[in-house]
């Protein structure tokens, strides 16, 4: 159920002063329901369904975001890795055991995905918004979501047929690698060299450098959408 202003506001008043905080969050930091779907059908893709503002605004916490300028990097880079929240499944594979050439085990950095303790015939390509991709992803992310490293690496799909955990890992890979470079600042392109600047983007030798202008195209509309001031910055990935 979304609150109305008035009823925020009571209830920032009543809090006891150790709640307050998340109450400030909740009226001030999370975008209202109208400027997640102006974020999302402003850059010509369908209308979200109330599941997945539901599921973006729980997500917010797990990434560490406490700025809405930070929550519209966040949905602008979500558009751009899941064609508009569209496809929770990487392009090209399906199921539990899709695609398990891609993401090769002996490629594996985590003790628990290396040789016989990585599963055989699992495929960990990418699922949810911000696509969560290898079994030395799956394990950490299980336990911080699940409380149990095996729930996600024995059954990664789980990932794409759940709303709630299609959000929940977005929002711990926000947390864990894109978060910390973006929170005292401006700079969007900061938050693509994160997600995707190891050897893919923000290279400064043209590749892939309409990928990285169409994420920031994303994030001019989802900032206006937010009622943000002044204009999004691009600075931070250097095409």
């Amino acid at each position: 159920m979304e609150l109305d202003i008035e009823t925020e506001l009571g209830l920032l008043l009543n809090y006891p002063l150790f709640l307050n905080f998340q109450v400030f969050l909740f009226l001030f930091v999370v975008p209202t329901r109208k400027e997640f779907e102006v974020g999302v059908t402003s850059n010509a893709f369908p209308k979200p369904t109330l599941a997945q503002y539901n599921g973006f605004k729980q997500s917010l916490a797990k990434g560490k975001i406490t700025r809405k300028l930070e929550a519209a990097m966040y949905l602008a880079q979500t558009l751009h890795e899941s064609d508009g929240l569209r496809a929770k499944r990487e392009h090209g594979c399906t199921g539990q055991n899709g695609c398990v050439s891609k993401y090769p085990a002996d490629r594996e950095w985590l003790p628990e995905c290396q040789g016989s303790n990585r599963p055989i015939n699992i495929g960990y390509y990418g699922r949810g918004y911000i696509q969560l991709t290898w079994c030395s992803n799956y394990v950490p992310c299980s336990r911080a979501l699940l409380k149990d490293g095996n729930k996600l690496k024995l059954k990664p799909d789980q990932v794409a047929q759940s709303e709630d955990l299609a959000w929940g890992v977005s929002g711990w890979y926000w947390g864990e690698r894109v978060h910390s470079v973006v929170a005292n600042n401006d700079q969007f392109g900061l938050s693509t060299k994160a997600i995707n600047g190891q050897s893919e983007e923000c290279q400064g030798n043209g590749k892939n450098a309409n990928k990285s202008q169409q994420r920031f195209r994303y994030y001019q509309n989802v900032y206006k959408a937010f009622g943000l001031h002044g204009n999004a910055n691009p600075a931070g990935c250097n095409y």
